[in-house]
């Protein structure tokens, strides 16, 4: 199998059984037990339980990706704008913070609206699910997107590129 199929299954197994121990089949999640002993990395923002908890509502796997890649892009820079570790930052998380997060987007010039929206619709579909997880503390939700400018168009009139034409303009 190659590691995503291995993570989808995975994934899977830990679904189902999370599932036995609440319909009381079983008295112990073996996948539980294991990330509880584990002192390994600790995913405090849940990204893998929001991924699978993506994959269950049947998302594209390229929406899932995109997603984690967004909002791990988020994390990041939280994690530079602030100095503050994983354990204290989502604890800290407002709407302000979150709206400069935007505009940060919004000033970097290597963004389209278009990617800009997906970013902050990635983050959206992330803090909905926090909250409705219980990891966020208050509703951060709101955060809209942008809206997209077009460039008006110059389509010179038949005069003007008669006098462009003669240089006479």
């Amino acid at each position: 199998f190659s590691p995503a199929s291995m993570q989808r299954h995975l994934s899977s197994l830990r679904k189902f059984f999370k599932y036995l121990k609440s319909e009381g089949k079983m008295t112990m999640d073996p996948f539980l037990q294991s990330t509880i002993h584990a002192n390994e990395h600790k995913d405090l923002w849940r990204l893998n339980d929001f991924k699978n908890n993506l994959f269950v509502e049947n998302a594209a796997h390229l929406t899932i990706k995109n997603y984690i890649i967004d909002v791990k892009q988020f994390v990041a820079w939280a994690k530079e704008v602030t100095g503050i570790e994983d354990d204290l930052l989502i604890n800290r998380l407002d709407k302000e913070f979150v709206e400069e997060y935007k505009q940060r987007l919004v000033k970097d010039e290597a963004f389209s609206p278009a990617t800009v929206n997906r970013k902050l619709s990635s983050l959206r579909k992330y803090l909905t699910w926090a909250q409705n997880e219980g990891l966020l503390t208050q509703n951060l939700t709101s955060i809209e997107n942008i809206n997209k400018t077009k460039q008006k168009l110059y389509i010179p009139s038949a005069d003007s590129l008669d006098q462009i034409q003669l240089g006479t303009e």
